[in-house]
């Protein structure tokens, strides 16, 4: 990735992601903006096609987000002695916590809403099956070691 600062607030950022569970191509072009005053409490960030997020400190240790993702993948299913791909493409509406245990050990909790549609494989002779729209909600419990 490469980053620009725009001003003593704003700054953009250009790169590619690697994802093994991409629907198009493994390699993904990423295009950001994030903007946060100095020594602000707040923090907004936009990376496309990604997602768009809204962070508040509310204490050094504690960090409260709401935010929107996309997502979409692809996997392999076995039918009939052979492989065929199911996709799953949809976005997430979700509110999380993270709670900065120690120095390196962060907590992060995340409840949302989740939006997607599955294309499942033909069968043989067949056409893909698309399922409509389906909402679920969800909750993630991430537990982040970093030095």
């Amino acid at each position: 990735m490469v980053h620009r600062v725009l001003g003593p607030s704003d700054a953009v950022i250009g790169g590619v992601i690697y994802t093994s569970s991409a629907e198009f191509l493994p390699v993904l072009p990423i295009l950001g903006f994030v903007h946060q005053r100095e020594g602000s409490l707040f923090r907004f960030d936009v990376f496309l096609p990604r997602h768009v997020r809204a962070s508040y400190e509310l204490t050094p240790r504690v960090h409260g987000a709401l935010g929107i993702e996309t997502a979409g993948n692809t996997w392999v299913v076995q039918m009939a002695q052979a492989e065929r791909r199911a996709r799953r493409a949809g976005g997430s509406i979700f509110a999380e916590l993270e709670l900065g245990a120690t120095r390196i050990v962060q907590v992060q909790v995340r409840l949302g809403m989740s939006v997607d549609r599955y294309t499942f494989p033909a069968q043989p002779g067949g056409e893909p099956r698309e399922q409509p729209l389906r909402a679920a909600a969800f909750a993630q419990l991430a537990v982040v070691i970093a030095p």
